[in-house]
């Protein structure tokens, strides 16, 4: 036997072997062996349906060919093959009684081997009911609440009046009918508003017609609290000002997330805002914010209030701070205004007074004020006259309504305005005590003396 009639029979022979490993024809599913049948289902021993009836599956793993025959007539059974790996469907109808529950078998044999499974399938019986309960009012950050409750149908949860927007449930709001307790957590996101808000929940069937069948639970109310705006907003200033910065200190408290930290800052009769740079984590719920006020001008007076902005609104602090940036030349230093002299001038029914004044600010406005000697505190009336220009002498005088031959106090005052502090300023003089004068009647002058 030559050597190539040797190789051609071994290839041959190869070939056959790997046409035998690979056979799909139908003669792979007779087996001659009941030891190499292999049929198993999942599940295994049970099969448990919702009282609605709702379809579920029996999964097959078999390696012959096989068949499905319900043992009854309530339930239906499909098989989707009949060889190999499959499923077999089952359904019935809705079992509408609440203290029986149905009950069948289902027989899957292997075809020519004695070899087969029995399930049992069950049907529960309706149940559709909610223990009533009392919910608390949530907190404005949000929580979550468990709903207990048991159907045996399918469910669902609709609102009878509010919205569901802000209400989430996990795994959801709707869902399959269960042998055993269903647990479903509403989850309450944060509100951001400034009121409360609620919804009012009830638990249905899916399926409308079922209605008749059952007694719906009362429907229940869920709460949750108005948000707020952050509280306790201070400043302070963190440190010694230079000549364009001064470094700054927000503290503040907020239940809802900062989207803005900053303050409003006065200066010579105009506002504005510097905010604090984001952190990358954001701002916190509770603390401070510490940043640097730059881009200042030198050697000026300025004035800070802070403000928080969160989700819900803004809080402007009421306490305020105040610095002067450093400058490169020394800031120029006002003396204000003084009232070196006066001179009264009263007449038998008002007054007059000379006053003079050095000053190096522009005077605004000057004039007088009248008191009663036996109660020097309480000012009776003020008479004043705009003023323009620095250091002068005015006259301003009362309206005629005094006594004659009566004490009185006059205080001298001037207002000026002040460049440094940007604001009016008013200086006052002391108070002058003065007597008006007697009217002498002229011979044949009956007019009355007051």
């Amino acid at each position: 036997m030559n050597i190539k009639y040797i190789r051609n029979i071994i290839l041959m022979s190869a070939f056959g072997a790997v046409l035998t490993g690979c056979d799909t024809t139908e003669d792979a599913y007779h087996l001659g062996d009941l030891s190499d049948v292999k049929i198993s289902t999942v599940p295994v021993s049970q099969l448990r349906l919702a009282a609605d009836g709702k379809t579920m599956d029996i999964e097959v793993t078999s390696n012959v060919y096989w068949s499905v025959e319900n043992l009854g007539n309530r339930f239906t059974v499909q098989a989707s093959t009949d060889k190999g790996d499959g499923t077999i469907s089952v359904s019935g109808p809705v079992n509408v009684n609440a203290t029986q529950t149905p009950s069948e078998t289902v027989l899957i044999t292997a075809r020519d081997f004695d070899k087969e499974i029995r399930i049992e399938v069950l049907q529960a019986r309706l149940q559709f009911d909610m223990s009533e309960r009392e919910y608390a009012v949530a907190p404005q950050e949000g929580t979550e609440v468990p709903l207990r409750f048991n159907s045996s149908i399918d469910w669902h949860f609709v609102a009878k009046s509010g919205e569901l927007e802000w209400l989430y449930f996990n795994p959801g709001a709707n869902g399959s009918g269960e042998w055993d307790e269903i647990a479903v957590e509403a989850l309450w996101t944060p509100n951001y508003t400034t009121s409360p808000r609620s919804v009012e929940l009830q638990l249905r069937p899916s399926d409308e017609s079922l209605l008749e069948f059952i007694t719906l639970p009362s429907s229940f109310t869920l709460t949750q609290e108005a948000g707020t705006l952050p509280d306790h907003v201070g400043i302070r200033i963190n440190g010694e000002p230079t000549l364009t910065e001064c470094p700054v200190s927000v503290s503040y408290g907020s239940k809802a997330p900062v989207v803005e930290v900053g303050v409003v800052i006065a200066s010579g009769g105009v506002e504005y805002r510097r905010t604090a740079p984001m952190p990358e984590d954001g701002f916190p719920l509770d603390g401070s914010v510490d940043f640097v006020l730059a881009e200042l001008n030198e050697g000026t007076r300025y004035e800070v209030r802070p403000y928080v902005i969160s989700r819900v609104g803004e809080t402007v602090g009421d306490m305020t701070e105040t610095f002067i940036t450093d400058a490169t030349t020394p800031p120029v230093v006002y003396d204000g205004a003084k009232i070196v002299d006066i001179q009264v001038k009263p007449d038998y029914n008002m007054v007059r007074a000379a006053i003079t004044v050095e000053s190096d600010c522009e005077l605004t406005w000057g004039g007088i004020a009248i008191y009663y000697p036996s109660d020097p505190d309480y000012q009776v009336v003020k008479y004043s006259k705009p003023l323009s220009g620095m250091s002068q002498t005015f006259v301003h005088g009362s309206v005629e309504w005094m006594q004659q031959n009566t004490e009185y106090l006059l205080e001298p005052f001037v207002t000026y305005f002040d460049p440094v502090r940007a604001e009016e300023v008013e200086v006052r003089g002391e108070k002058i005590l003065f007597r008006t004068l007697y009217r002498i009647p002229e011979e044949g002058d009956n007019t009355p003396i007051e």
